[in-house]
Formats: C-alpha cells, structure tokens, sequence
C-alpha cells in the first residue's frame, strides 16, 4: 500500500513539472500593436517590458508585442 501511494505522489508531481515546464517556455504568439500612432512610446514603459522579461518590437514608431504575452503586459505595466 505504501508503494503506491508513493507511486501516485511521483506521478502526481511529474504532472506537475512537465505542466509547468510547457506553460513557462516563452511567447510564441504572433506580435500585435499595442502604442503607436498618435501616442508616444515612453521609456519608462520599455524599461517595464524588460524588467518583467516580456519581448517586443518597435517599429515605424510603433510598439508591439506576442499576442500571448497580452495579459502579462497588461497585469505588469498598467
């Protein structure tokens, strides 16, 4: 009985991992605008972006950044 609990404590935290490891890889998505056109594009918010390990872009006075790192831009710099 023992050595299955154990068994199901291993397969439970190798779940664990392995889901961890393939949520956290990075970005992926495709870049999308977030400022540009009549609204600068400030250091100070760039400076957020690297801090918090998000890529992005600038480019024709345009900013952007991976669709899949929306949410993340929003929490870490508004």
């Amino acid at each position: 009985m023992k050595k299955f609990i154990i068994f199901l404590l291993c397969i439970t935290a190798l779940t664990i991992v392995i889901f961890t490891y393939l949520t956290t890889r990075g970005y992926s998505g495709e870049y999308v605008q977030l400022i540009g056109n009549n609204n600068p594009i400030y250091p100070e918010y760039l400076e957020l972006l690297e801090e918090n390990n998000i890529p992005y872009k600038v480019k024709n006075k345009k900013l952007y950044i991976p669709e899949d790192a929306f949410d993340k831009v929003i929490y870490c710099c508004s």
